[in-house]
């Protein structure tokens, strides 16, 4: 899939990929045969994994329609590392530089998603809309021309996404690792980017799942995140009460 958007333009290739590592815990509580709630707490690095990412805090309700289908909402907070911005003159000398500095946004989001079994293979679709809010922020920037600090103004943000997710699990006869495969495309107007990944998770009992993945994203243009091509390799832990 990755290899075809790429040969047919949609997304392009970069020839410096990035790499980071993501480490969540996560909570899930069942109110109902139906309905659960959620919590989850991600931090992600960049740069070669030398670098905070972002932290981040999420909270979601879910509702199982029907066997197959389930509708969820959810809320996250985002506290980024916002990376360094540096102008320059015509004559391409330094103009202005801002170092990098942490803010907050907000993210809303509404999914629904189906599931079939054929054999031991689990297929799932999932559509999710995804709003996301950065408030405006005052921050510190150099001036080389006049040899002295002064305050920008980054301002407000916000961007809608569609995220589809097709993925598939296999169930492994007597086995308690559940390998996985998955892909998924970020729409906002255009294709944003993509990501795939692939891992395993591991049951402990009824109540704590392991979870371990190989990530390759496909950056179209810069968005709301300013990602860029990267390889990351993730582990999460949950626990269901």
């Amino acid at each position: 899939m990755a290899a075809v958007l790429l040969c047919t333009g949609a997304l392009p290739a970069f020839a410096a990929d990035d790499f980071g590592m993501s480490y969540a815990l996560e909570a899930e509580h069942k109110i109902t045969k139906r309905a659960s709630v959620g919590a989850e707490v991600e931090l992600r690095t960049r740069n070669s994994s030398r670098t905070l990412d972002r932290w981040s805090g999420a909270l979601s309700v879910e509702y199982k329609l029907c066997k197959p289908l389930k509708v969820s909402a959810g809320y996250s907070l985002l506290y980024d590392n916002n990376q360094e911005k540096i102008t320059y003159t015509p004559e391409g000398d330094i103009r202005k530089w801002r170092p990098g500095h942490w803010a907050t946004r907000s993210r809303w989001q509404v999914s629904v998603s189906g599931n079939v079994d054929v054999g031991r293979l689990n297929l799932s679709l999932r559509e999710r809309w995804q709003f996301t809010f950065r408030p405006e922020k005052t921050v510190d920037r150099y001036d080389f021309i006049d040899k002295e600090w002064e305050r920008d103004d980054v301002a407000s943000k916000r961007r809608h996404v569609l995220r589809s997710k097709l993925e598939a699990e296999y169930n492994i006869r007597h086995c308690k690792f559940t390998p996985f495969v998955n892909g998924e495309l970020f729409n906002s107007m255009a294709l944003d980017k993509a990501r795939f990944q692939v891992g395993t998770s591991y049951k402990i009992g009824k109540q704590h799942v392991l979870k371990a993945y190989y990530q390759y994203q496909v950056v179209n243009e810069d968005d709301d995140d300013e990602e860029c091509n990267s390889h990351m390799v993730g582990f999460s832990y949950k626990f269901k009460f």
